[in-house]
């Protein structure tokens, strides 16, 4: 087990080519609602250009347990360039971003977040599997899947998010069952950046009693409703 506990809310840390299987990561931040961001007197990246409190960078994961709490930095959890299994990761409060994983293949056993200022969960560029993930106050998205990626989940419920998940920019997303509780809109699929084309996602179950957001360049399939 590591604990990390910030003194001040600009501490970070990076484990780097690192192999942390078998290891439970504890991190518990300073929350401050009240510095200063848009006049930049608190900048969301350190001096190495990182931005998140908890970053792993071409790192191993097996059986990995991260338990998180009260993060200011842009993501509290950011993976970078890493492989590996997750068994279980808990976050409550974060100011931003919760988890952000990049260019990374990574499965997922359970995932449990509440109360996100941004996205709960942002996948980009990789491949990703969750088992089962419970989301609750994300400000935007609870999952935000881009930049091509594939992402597959067996059991997703959000609650209290704007949108539940999105799938962009020639992501492919394909979920087992998905429960929508008290959002604006259920998902939404599309085209965000120049670049990229549409994107799809694929519900095999489904439990939505709001709206979605599906471009031209987009497409949707639901098998049971």
């Amino acid at each position: 087990t590591i604990n990390i506990k910030q003194r001040n809310p600009k501490d970070w840390i990076l484990f780097k080519n690192s192999n942390l299987s078998n290891w439970n990561i504890i991190f518990k931040g300073i929350f401050n609602k009240n510095l200063d961001f848009e006049n930049n007197k608190f900048s969301r990246f350190n001096s190495y250009g990182l931005n998140g409190c908890l970053t792993l960078y071409k790192s191993k994961l097996r059986n990995t347990n991260f338990d998180l709490e009260n993060g200011i930095c842009e993501d509290i959890l950011n993976i970078k360039n890493s492989t590996g299994n997750i068994n279980n990761i808990k976050i409550n409060n974060a100011l931003f971003d919760a988890i952000d994983l990049d260019f990374s293949n990574i499965s997922m056993n359970y995932i449990n977040i509440s109360n996100a200022g941004n996205d709960c969960v942002d996948f980009s560029s990789g491949k990703y599997f969750i088992k089962e993930v419970i989301l609750s106050g994300c400000k935007d998205k609870g999952i935000s899947v881009g930049e091509r990626s594939n992402f597959i989940a067996n059991n997703l419920e959000i609650q209290n998010s704007k949108i539940g998940i999105s799938s962009k920019d020639e992501s492919i997303s394909e979920i087992e069952n998905a429960k929508f509780k008290h959002t604006k809109y259920c998902y939404e699929v599309a085209k965000k950046k120049q670049e990229f084309g549409g994107a799809k996602i694929k519900f095999n179950s489904i439990y939505c009693t709001s709206d979605f957001i599906k471009d031209e360049n987009s497409t949707v399939k639901i098998l049971n409703k």
